[in-house]
């Protein structure tokens, strides 16, 4: 244990009052004023012995206290800290006023010393409570790893996993060497899972951790709004991710094929593009109109009397013959006759 009179001896003076300098790193002290003080009055080492003693002991029993049971800066810490500060104030008093004179120095040092001392503890407070933190972040990101290198995830698709928050109370480790996690007998990964980690160090513990997967898939949306009747440019046209399980329907994934596509409402950002909101061929434009087969190919101009989008069958009227035909849209301005 560090007390007052090694720490002065480690300085080369076997004053406490120079020890209570160091220990509590008193910037503002005066250090001739204090020698002066020590010189007049030897008195006032037992005084600063027993203060100083008291502050080491405290602080050491407090701050192991307060790690072993991680308890974190929260309302019983600071308590502890208050109450200590209030202690060492009150049991000092009677002790400087028997010093006269002496006295306005001695409160000074005290005050300081009491002021250093609750900043010590309240370190102590937080330095268990970062260390707890560190624990609990380190065990979430193994669960996480762990699932996801369960996953199958899609090449365009993207995997958010995050596990649970984990209380710092309780009494865990980092358990690098002997971590185990592993699902629970007959569960598979799924949106929500429980994953069970187990430590088998000196001092063993167990937890069931649960953990929250979402496989978000992409889909094309605009990044500014979009009135009716515009045309999509590539500028216009963006990717989002969501959650596979809230986008369903005839949305794409691809900005390509909607380039140049002409919008039949408004549309906003963040919301998927439905190939049910956009013509592909609208009524009225004039397409290139394709027959052909494995040997040979044909095309024409054509007029479309009725939208279409992506692989639809709509009317069009021959521009050269006057004829009405039916075609597959393709892409924008093309339409496939078979043949």
């Amino acid at each position: 244990m560090r007390n007052a009179t090694n720490t002065g001896i480690e300085l080369g003076h076997d004053g406490q009052g120079r020890a209570l300098q160091h220990f509590t790193h008193f910037k503002y002290v005066d250090a001739k004023s204090l020698t002066s003080i020590e010189t007049k009055q030897q008195q006032l080492q037992p005084v600063l012995s027993h203060q100083l003693g008291t502050l080491v002991d405290r602080v050491h029993n407090t701050g192991h206290k307060h790690s072993l049971k991680t308890l974190g800066i929260n309302h019983a810490c600071v308590l502890a800290c208050v109450r200590l500060s209030m202690s060492l104030q009150t049991n000092s008093e009677a002790s400087i006023v028997k010093y006269g004179d002496m006295r306005e120095q001695l409160i000074g040092l005290r005050e300081k010393m009491i002021s250093r001392l609750f900043l010590i503890l309240l370190l102590f407070c937080g330095i268990s409570h970062a260390t707890a933190s560190e624990v609990t972040s380190y065990l979430q990101e193994m669960a996480q790893e762990f699932v996801l290198g369960q996953l199958d995830i899609p090449l365009d698709a993207q995997a958010h996993v995050q596990a649970a928050s984990i209380d710092v109370r309780l009494p865990l480790s980092r358990c690098e060497q002997h971590l185990t996690i592993s699902l629970p007998a007959r569960m598979e990964v799924r949106r929500n899972t429980t994953v069970y980690l187990k430590c088998e160090e000196e001092k063993p513990w167990d937890l069931y951790l649960p953990v929250r997967v979402s496989i978000q898939k992409p889909y094309v949306t605009v990044a500014t709004p979009v009135a009716k009747g515009d045309i999509l440019s590539e500028s216009v046209l963006t990717l989002a991710y969501q959650d596979q399980t809230q986008i369903r329907g005839d949305y794409l994934s691809d900005q390509a094929p909607l380039i140049g596509v002409r919008s039949k409402r408004e549309l906003k950002p963040g919301q998927p593009i439905r190939l049910s909101q956009v013509c592909v061929v609208c009524k009225g434009d004039q397409v290139t109109l394709s027959a052909e087969n494995s040997s040979m190919q044909i095309k024409t101009m054509a007029r479309a009397l009725q939208d279409g989008s992506f692989g639809d069958m709509i009317s069009l009227v021959n521009i050269r013959s006057g004829k009405t035909v039916q075609g597959k849209v393709s892409a924008v301005g093309s339409v496939v006759v078979p043949f």
